[in-house]
């Protein structure tokens, strides 16, 4: 988990990374999801499609797919 993003429209995402650097989130956030919209896009901070295993996810869906998530703080 790298960071949160909250829309304009309210929509609250989270930026994920897949350390195998493929996007196999397969929801309405992954690169070509349908939830991207040029408005949208605008918005995002990381280019769409491109391959590095960076993707967005929506809260509601990283609370219903994921049990544990472990924080390690980074000093």
């Amino acid at each position: 988990m790298l960071g949160t993003k909250e829309l304009r429209s309210g929509e609250r995402l989270v930026l994920l990374r897949n350390p195998w650097g493929e996007d196999f989130y397969g929801n309405a956030w992954h690169d070509e999801g349908g939830e991207w919209t040029p408005e949208k896009v605008a918005q995002r901070e990381i280019p769409v499609d491109a391959r590095d295993g960076l993707f967005y996810a929506s809260v509601e869906d990283l609370f219903r797919n994921i049990e544990t998530t472990f924080i390690n703080y980074d000093t």
